[in-house]
């Protein structure tokens, strides 16, 4: 943007066009104001969110022990069955990182403001070539 600025200056009516390109863009003229913040007064400082979520199946299932016993109490005989499990176990987790500036107002994070900057800037570029202010 800088230098479409730097360019579009040079022309009659480039710098009123430039400063519309950029408040007529929320995403736009925020990263603007975060370049200026960068260059002049410090890095930038993203937040960074991380969720995590766990989840864990119990097992159930069944077994069977029978024990035969006589009148005084001894063991006669004794069998068990081996564990019939009723569900398989599913454990899972899942980590996510989110990167966001506090100061946006919109949801998305880092990554999806970025590509919206990304268009925008393409859009400008190619705004800029039509009207005759960028070459």
């Amino acid at each position: 943007m800088q230098y479409a600025l730097k360019e579009a200056k040079t022309k009659s009516g480039g710098q009123k066009w430039y400063e519309n390109q950029v408040t007529s863009n929320k995403v736009v003229s925020f990263f603007k104001d975060k370049r200026d913040i960068n260059i002049h007064v410090e890095p930038l400082l993203a937040k960074r969110h991380i969720s995590l979520e766990l989840s864990e199946t119990i097992h159930i299932g069944e077994a069977v022990s029978i024990v035969v016993r006589d009148k005084e109490g001894n063991i006669k005989s004794q069998s068990i069955s081996e564990f019939q499990p009723c569900k398989s176990a599913i454990e899972k987790g899942l980590i996510s990182t989110k990167y966001s500036f506090d100061d946006w107002q919109g949801n998305e994070d880092i990554i999806n403001i970025c590509e919206k900057y990304l268009k925008a800037l393409e859009i400008i570029i190619k705004n800029g070539n039509n009207d005759g202010f960028l070459t």
